[in-house]
């Protein structure tokens, strides 16, 4: 599985590949504040997707 994060203008901010179904810890910690869309993918396919704020 791969996740990718968008910042609101679309533009790819990070991106987490070989993610295995259950609890993954990502990290965002050098990521400016805002507001984030994410998407999770798996063999070509979106299962997720989603966003997130970082206060």
């Amino acid at each position: 599985m791969q996740m990718v994060t968008y910042d609101m203008q679309g533009r790819k901010v990070k991106s987490f590949s070989n993610l295995v179904e259950g609890i993954n810890y990502i990290n965002m910690y050098n990521v400016p504040k805002g507001i984030y869309l994410w998407k999770l993918e798996k063999e070509g396919r979106i299962i997720g997707d989603g966003k997130w704020v970082k206060r």
